[in-house]
């Protein structure tokens, strides 16, 4: 039986070397033999021994080239299963950033609220800032009149003091009249 180089010995345990290695199974007899007549019981023959032919040169050609493209498929499956691990790291990485983009997205809505908010806010502050505003010219106003009410205030005074002042001078002229008449009459 022809034996396959040495050279196949560190793939001997993916491809055999050779067919008589591995004895083929027969499927076994299911049905009995029919029995003849006059035989009391049925006979059962022993199996015979299998027997598998030697290995062909062309058939062992065949095995080293299949081993050959085994030790090819095994190292082109090396890159692979580089790329594969990368795959896998890439995909956690992946998973971590859509965390953080869900994390980022909450983080925008809150944002987009806490905006809305200070627009609100803001939009009231402008409301009360116009009132104040009317309220400060209203005020500004309102100091105008006193104003004008302290200058005619001031104005009514000096007229008041004038005529505080003739009435004093009548007063006296009156009182002296009052005497002289009352002196005349003597009923003072």
């Amino acid at each position: 039986m022809a034996r396959s180089s040495g050279a196949e010995a560190g793939v001997a345990d993916v491809v055999p070397q050779s067919r008589a290695e591995r004895p083929a199974v027969l499927e076994e007899q299911t049905a009995l033999p029919e029995v003849s007549k006059g035989v009391v019981r049925h006979a059962v023959r022993p199996r015979s021994p299998l027997v598998v032919p030697p290995a062909t040169e062309e058939e062992e050609e065949g095995i080293t080239q299949t081993a050959k493209q085994w030790r090819q498929l095994i190292k082109g499956m090396e890159p692979l299963a580089e790329e594969n691990t990368k795959l896998k790291e890439l995909a956690a990485t992946f998973e971590q950033l859509w965390g953080k983009s869900e994390q980022l997205a909450t983080v925008f809505e809150q944002l987009t609220s806490a905006s809305k908010q200070l627009e609100q806010k803001s939009e009231q502050l402008r409301s009360v800032s116009k009132q104040k505003a009317e309220q400060d010219v209203e005020l500004g106003q309102l100091c105008q009149n006193i104003e004008q009410l302290q200058e005619e205030k001031a104005k009514e005074s000096g007229r008041a003091d004038k005529l505080a002042e003739e009435l004093k001078d009548k007063y006296f002229l009156v009182r002296v009249t009052i005497e002289v008449i009352s002196l005349l009459d003597g009923t003072l």
